[in-house]
């Protein structure tokens, strides 16, 4: 009966330990989601910002889908403004 006892308990501290490893491999998948989600937002912010500071230009957000890093902006000038 003991050694039922022991078996029980290992099994149920071994079902414990994988459950911890689940919700900390969730929790990090959380972390690693709101940390692109911030980087998609900073960048948007960053591409409305170009924009309102260069009106006669257009500038558009281009996300890659992969990091904030990776995103384009391009500025396209007026072909009527001098760029020299």
């Amino acid at each position: 009966m003991d050694s039922e006892k022991a078996s029980y308990k290992q099994k149920l501290d071994v079902l414990k330990e994988q459950q911890e490893l689940i919700d900390d491999e969730a929790e990090q998948e959380q972390k690693e989601q709101d940390a692109r989600r911030a980087e998609r937002e900073a960048a948007e912010v960053e591409a409305r910002l170009a924009q309102s500071l260069l009106p006669d230009s257009e500038v558009r957000f281009i996300p890659s889908g992969r990091n904030a890093q990776a995103d384009l902006f391009i500025l396209l000038v007026n072909p009527g403004d001098s760029c020299r």
